[in-house]
């Protein structure tokens, strides 16, 4: 059934936001005001008001290639242990107004793997009994 596949697949990809090394500027009210306070302030100088200024504020987010691959290993090796194995992850990068930009990531996750029957076998008569438990 598809919803049962689906939700299998939803279900190995919770909490998959939680992998993204690099995150954005935080907002507030739909505004990067923090970002803001930091870039008002002039690295040159090491006294109050731009210390101050750099000390509340937050540096602007650059996009790394180094941490974008390391998120897709991440989000990789996530669907492996749900054993979506052969799964894809790619991203790109979408230039909005001037320097501003977002990374998405497209994951195509596989069908889940599962383990039907398991089955042991003793090389010795002693152990034979203690798997059978």
């Amino acid at each position: 059934d598809s919803t049962v596949v689906r939700s299998e697949v939803e279900e190995a990809l919770s909490g998959v936001r939680n992998y993204a090394i690099q995150k954005p500027n935080t907002r507030f009210l739909g505004v990067r005001l923090r970002k803001i306070v930091y870039c008002i302030s002039n690295p040159e100088k090491n006294r109050f008001p731009h210390s101050w200024f750099r000390k509340v504020g937050e540096a602007p987010v650059v996009i790394s290639e180094a941490k974008t691959q390391n998120t897709m290993n991440q989000i990789t090796t996530l669907l492996k242990t749900k054993g979506c194995f052969g799964s894809q992850v790619s991203y790109e990068i979408k230039e909005r107004h001037g320097k501003d930009a977002s990374m998405i990531y497209h994951i195509k996750p596989t069908l889940r793997y599962k383990i039907d029957e398991v089955n042991y076998v003793a090389k010795t008569a002693e152990v034979a009994p203690l798997l059978e438990q």
